[in-house]
């Protein structure tokens, strides 16, 4: 297909296996792929495949950083095989803040029982919308003990307290945030997946 790209919207069950297979000539063509909650993906490799981990609508977008405003490309999606449920893999998911879930910290829970996280926290004035949130970024790894896991960065201290399909995040220190900008809060797992990128220097 070609033109302005607009996203995709599948309806699959936990258990299918969803493959996409992506060209373009284009060459900062690039896809994406958001499970249910908005949680990422690391879509991108054509093909791509993934056992789907949540039932719900899974959202495909195709973007050209740098592109003209249309261009063409090829996106075959296939969503197969017999649903059944899939257990979560430990805390990894995607949590947003309880009174703004636009604030949200990914969490990936490696092999060897750590986990990767990357927190991304706004603070929105009145005139947000029109000039954009204030933003507070932070990533690493962080060994977990008894639900709890504990991040320090010079003076930046995030400590993060796990209880269900929650965590409760403690800042103390100075993070670097933008203005008014506050990790503290309580994060609600919006869905079951999660990249957790951590961020470049």
């Amino acid at each position: 297909m070609s033109g302005k790209p607009t996203p995709i919207s599948l309806k699959a069950s936990a258990g299918q296996r969803m493959t996409v297979r992506f060209t373009s000539p284009e060459p900062e063509a690039a896809y994406a792929v958001a499970c249910p909650g908005n949680g990422s993906t690391d879509a991108g490799d054509s093909p791509w495949s993934f056992e789907l981990p949540e039932a719900g609508d899974y959202r495909i977008t195709v973007s050209g950083y740098a592109a003209s405003k249309s261009f063409p490309y090829t996106l075959e999606v296939g969503v197969e095989g017999k649903p059944h449920p899939v257990e979560p893999k430990g805390l990894t998911g995607t949590y947003g803040l309880v009174e703004d879930p636009d604030s949200t910290i990914e969490i990936l829970q490696l092999p060897d029982g750590r986990l990767r996280f990357h927190l991304l926290a706004l603070w929105k004035g009145a005139n947000w919308k029109e000039y954009g949130p204030n933003i507070g970024e932070a990533s690493g790894v962080v060994k977990l003990e008894k639900n709890r896991a504990v991040y320090r960065e010079d003076e930046c201290v995030l400590k993060m307290t796990f209880a269900g399909d929650t965590v409760k995040i403690d800042q103390t220190g100075d993070c670097y945030f933008g203005h008014n900008v506050e990790a503290s809060g309580t994060y609600r797992r919006m869905s079951l997946c999660a990249t957790a990128e951590e961020m470049e220097d």
